[in-house]
């Protein structure tokens, strides 16, 4: 038998019960709200790994917690952890770009790191525009900030694509780590949305 637990509530079924874990997620999430935390066999699951554990089929004998919140108090805690997240990546923008400058190759495949940390911010920005059903075009002047930050992402690509580390260097330390305020702008003007549904 499996055990599971949904938001307190507790129960047992038999792994035949469900094709896999996707199924039993499927049947078990809680409309209108978020999951917020998964543990197995008391070993807490990162959220980030939902698509690979929905794949999973059950073994027999797991022991699974969920846990499921309101989608606006979690998400404007979400953006709280944005806020820390961005700032320290900005923060840590310009000594990169110092060790980029002499070509140092920790430095270099440090660049994936980047580029992931834009995609992350890039993927937040679309959750909370669909949430809050909002867009950039709905907010004066953030479609040219995007597109700023674009064109010095292009502008580093070509650089690095022609190996000009001082170049890239100069764009992430002089243009880039300014433009990320446009991330700021819209953390904030989304957290005033959804604070005012809130209440």
């Amino acid at each position: 038998m499996i055990k599971a637990t949904v938001n307190g509530k507790v129960f047992e079924f038999d792994k035949e019960d469900y094709e896999n874990f996707g199924d039993f997620f499927e049947q078990k999430k809680i409309p209108g709200m978020v999951l917020s935390k998964i543990e197995v066999n008391e070993n807490e699951v990162s959220i980030s790994k939902i698509d690979d554990l929905l794949k999973a089929t059950f073994e027999g004998n797991e022991n699974i917690v969920l846990e499921f919140v309101e989608i606006i108090p979690f998400t404007l805690n979400l953006i709280d952890e944005l806020f820390v997240f961005l700032g320290n990546f900005k923060k840590a923008l310009p000594d990169f770009a110092s060790s980029l400058m002499s070509g140092d190759s920790k430095a270099i495949s440090g660049l994936t790191n980047l580029h992931e940390g834009i995609k992350s911010l890039e993927a937040m920005k679309d959750n909370l525009y669909s949430l809050t059903g909002i867009d950039d075009s709905d907010l004066p002047g953030f479609k040219e900030k995007h597109d700023e930050i674009l064109n010095v992402l292009n502008g580093m690509n070509d650089s690095i694509q022609r190996k000009d580390w001082l170049n890239v260097s100069d764009l992430i330390e002089y243009e880039f780590v300014d433009k990320l305020s446009y991330y700021d702008e819209v953390f904030t003007k989304t957290r005033e949305i959804l604070d005012s549904r809130k209440s």
